[in-house]
């Protein structure tokens, strides 16, 4: 990078406030800016590592600290995603608890949470949209039958061919599961949880079957044409995909490779 793109440090260094250096430098230009720092005659080590200290606390404080990615969660880690989630903790407060990076904790939920279709508090398990309006009656043609609608038996959408479930939208947002819904002893539409055991046994099971082949399940595999569909058709490529969608995409860029020549 020429000299000419740095910032301006003509200034006097000693008499500025680490904090105004901080402000009137970008992070792009730390290389450069080590290189003025180590050639000014007066700058002492102790300033220097002030200086360095200073910068890291402010690395830090952004969120700008990188976690590494490359370790797979173990047990323990998956027990202390289940508990957070309890706990209303966010992605970020749990990747940095485990020094994980939020995407990862994003992906492992979605990929592992576990849908559950029950009622709650008594009430009758209808996730249908017209369950409070419906005035249908005899679907199931039970003369001993003492409900006035059949919107208010369990056997309701399982024999209503206008049956339309309900999708509870938060679902489509983080944290993707019930965890720490405080209307979940209440909610009668389909929940999802996140479950550390059955989440580490599924993971185990894909390392066996990853020695064997690809291995997806069909909900699986029609979320990654969905995804993936529009935007091969928009003739973007899949290394682009991957890293525009790197949230999103439940695999690497080598497996959509192996499931596009399948």
């Amino acid at each position: 990078m020429s000299s000419d793109l740095l910032p301006d440090l003509s200034i006097d260094i000693r008499l500025d406030s680490f904090t105004d250096i901080l402000h009137k430098t970008n992070t792009f230009y730390i290389p450069q800016i080590f290189i003025s720092v180590l050639t000014s005659c007066e700058f002492n080590s102790i300033i220097l590592f002030m200086w360095c200290y200073c910068f890291s606390a402010s690395r830090c404080l952004k969120g700008a600290l990188v976690m590494p990615n490359n370790k797979h969660l173990t047990l323990d880690d998956r027990n202390f995603i289940h508990t957070g989630l309890n706990n209303g903790l966010s992605f970020r407060q749990i990747a940095l608890h485990l020094d994980k990076d939020p995407s990862t904790i994003s992906k492992e939920i979605r990929k592992n949470r576990v849908p559950i279709f029950t009622g709650s508090g008594g009430r009758t398990p209808n996730r249908c949209i017209h369950r409070f309006s419906c005035t249908t009656f005899g679907l199931c043609d039970d003369m001993s039958c003492s409900k006035s609608f059949c919107r208010l038996c369990k056997k309701c959408n399982r024999l209503c061919s206008n049956f339309q479930e309900e999708h509870c939208p938060k679902l489509s947002k983080p944290p993707y599961v019930c965890n720490g819904c405080n209307q979940k002893d209440i909610c009668v539409l389909s929940k999802y949880f996140y479950r550390a055991i059955p989440a580490n046994d599924s993971y185990r099971q894909n390392l066996v079957d990853s020695r064997t082949g690809i291995s997806f399940s069909e909900d699986e595999l029609a979320y990654m044409d969905e995804l993936l569909a529009p935007l091969v058709k928009k003739k973007q490529s899949i290394h682009h995909i991957c890293v525009s969608q790197a949230n999103k995409i439940l695999c690497s860029e080598r497996t959509i490779y192996k499931l596009i020549s399948q």
